[in-house]
């Protein structure tokens, strides 16, 4: 019973407004059991960032835009979601200092941008694997990799490349992923002649059923052409809100009533499905089906 019986849960979309209002609203009521949906909304990009650079931390600059030559916005409407770091990119391409390679399964403002541009791939979805594997074999195939930085800075290479160059051939890439074959050597071109090329992506890729292994193909992509450590070059998943990864107000002891790390959302369905907590409050988002080890809660 109590405030220890009631869980907050909102998503980032819920935007930085409401959430610190949404916060004051559990500080009033003494709330102890405080989470968003940022656990589980970067948990792919995280994923992939750890498995393949050994953390989660995001590795770029907003300044990269500045810096680099090719962008490639993979699964990411960052003209719809981020229209700060957007302006950057479009006036990047727009200035001609860059070539802007947008691959989603939409046809959004950045993919219309990257017809005049750069290169718009649409792609089918659930088969960017096959795609950035096709990429990487042909980046071998044509010696444009950066062999000094993979020997320095890698391991396991002669397994991806063992990998991709038999078991993803440009014919059977394009059949799976509905690309032309002359669409993924044209993008390959773009990659292997760039001096800095930015790899981002979004939660286009990062949501889907193999999110974390669309993630990790496309920075083995940026590691096997050096694409890491200079001004311009580096990957990172981008968030999708405002109220993307966490909420200041939550960590400058706004909400001084609860202990960081506070209950995650699945220790609080952990407690409802055991009847310890009574309520969850759960703000534009449906924990029971993004979590669907709790689905029986419903």
């Amino acid at each position: 019973t109590g405030p220890e019986s009631i869980g907050f849960y909102h998503a980032d979309w819920f935007g930085g407004e409401n959430a610190y209002a949404y916060m004051k609203l559990a500080k009033l009521l003494n709330v102890k059991n405080y989470d968003l949906n940022g656990r589980l909304c970067a948990a792919s990009g995280a994923a992939g960032l750890t498995r393949s650079l050994g953390n989660g931390a995001h590795p770029w600059s907003i300044d990269d835009i500045n810096h680099a030559d090719t962008i490639v916005l993979a699964g990411a409407n960052a003209s719809g979601t981020l229209s700060v770091v957007y302006d950057r990119i479009f006036e990047r391409a727009q200035s001609g200092a860059a070539k802007l390679i947008v691959i989603d399964v939409r046809t959004t403002l950045a993919a219309e941008n990257a017809r005049k541009y750069g290169t718009f791939l649409e792609i089918r979805p659930g088969t960017d694997v096959a795609l950035y594997n096709a990429i990487g074999a042909e980046l071998i195939k044509n010696g444009k990799i950066d062999k000094k930085f993979i020997d320095a800075h890698t391991v396991g290479f002669d397994d991806y490349r063992k990998l991709v160059t038999t078991k993803y051939s440009l014919s059977k890439s394009s059949g799976l992923t509905g690309i032309t074959t002359d669409q993924i050597r044209s993008v390959t071109n773009i990659i292997g002649r760039s001096k800095a090329t930015l790899f981002l992506s979004g939660k286009g890729i990062e949501h889907q059923a193999h999110g974390t292994d669309m993630v990790c193909s496309l920075i083995n992509l940026a590691l096997i052409t050096g694409s890491f450590g200079k001004p311009g070059r580096s990957y990172s998943p981008l968030g999708g809100h405002q109220g993307s990864i966490v909420n200041p107000p939550l960590f400058s002891g706004e909400l001084d009533n609860v202990t960081i790390p506070n209950k995650t959302i699945f220790q609080m369905m952990d407690q409802i499905d055991q009847g310890t907590q009574k309520a969850l409050v759960a703000a534009c988002v449906q924990p029971f089906v993004t979590s669907v080890s709790y689905t029986h809660l419903t």
